[in-house]
């Protein structure tokens, strides 16, 4: 027992672990994303361990441990861990009505990233109008003040702006509420509750042929003025133009077209369109298997123009 006691004392071997009969019953369950008292010892000549006991985001309790040259070093490793388990958790457990509305649109990214059935471009652009658009109004609020007054003059003020600005930031902002009632933060969606915003009658216009003359002569001449330094253009301008006016596509449409992708024993030749090409932070430009919509999806006729 003396050198049991001598060991201990020293740090050179981790105590025993109390009898899984007796944590049940003394120690009380921890919540979620929360850890117990930490603990050190010293395992060999110039290491150190800490350890403590975590309860994970699943409901699970777990041993988590870090190692390093000192007491110091090995806790603050520990912690440092223990941060990274608690921010990659469920963070809603941590929040409330009175919490501030900034970590709830944080929460939401989350768990927005997080979903499979939405592309990345997609999840991108969200969080683009939630950090541009949504959070400069609403985020010296908590979640609570979001009130349906609030964010009536709110759409409002971006409704003044354009029509396009403001369905953008009402369809973000019911997003993240809806996502705060489905976390039983609050009990409804105020954003429901706001007038409904009427959209501008727009009539659809197509190109003149005086329009698509002056289009073709500008991709003609472009960057063929006289006197003009560098290489000249190699005509790809004119002959994307050509196809997109050929074929109705969308700019990324028809640069994602594939030899593959055209058939020009069908009368008259066709493509099928089935991807476009993105650019994703991170990921640089590059083509999706898909276009703007999985309904995008078609097969359509080549005007004669776009393949003489």
């Amino acid at each position: 027992m003396a050198g049991q006691a001598a060991r201990t004392r020293t740090g050179s071997a981790l105590p025993q672990r109390p009898d899984r009969t007796t944590l049940m019953a003394g120690r009380p369950r921890l919540p979620v994303s929360t850890f117990g008292a930490i603990k050190t010892a010293q395992v060999g000549p110039g290491r150190f361990r800490a350890w403590t006991r975590f309860r994970d985001w699943d409901g699970h309790t777990r041993q988590v441990t870090a190692t390093a040259s000192s007491r110091g070093a090995a806790a603050s490793a520990l912690k440092v861990d223990l941060a990274q388990r608690m921010h990659t958790g469920d963070t809603t457990d941590s929040l409330n009505a009175g919490s501030p509305f900034s970590l709830l649109a944080e929460a939401w990214l989350e768990d927005l990233y997080l979903d499979v059935d939405r592309a990345d471009s997609t999840k991108e652009t969200y969080e683009r109008v939630l950090r541009g658009m949504v959070l400069p109004s609403f985020e010296n609020f908590t979640i609570r003040e979001v009130t349906v007054g609030r964010i009536e003059r709110f759409l409002k003020v971006q409704r003044k702006r354009s029509y396009s600005r403001a369905k953008h930031s009402r369809t973000i902002l019911s997003m993240v509420l809806s996502f705060a009632v489905r976390r039983e933060l609050i009990a409804r969606n105020p954003v429901k509750e706001t007038s409904r915003m009427r959209k501008p009658k727009h009539t659809p216009k197509a190109l003149t042929p005086e329009q698509i003359a002056a289009i073709r002569a500008a991709a003609r001449d472009w960057h063929n003025e006289a006197g003009r330094m560098g290489p000249k253009p190699d005509g790809q301008i004119r002959e994307i133009i050509e196809v997109m006016l050929g074929t109705a596509t969308r700019i990324g449409e028809t640069l994602a077209l594939r030899k593959c992708d055209v058939d020009m024993t069908a009368d008259p030749p066709r493509v099928n369109v089935s991807g476009t090409v993105i650019v994703r932070r991170g990921a640089g430009v590059y083509r999706q298997e898909h276009p703007k919509t999985h309904e995008s999806n078609r097969i359509v006729p080549v005007r004669r123009a776009a393949w003489l």
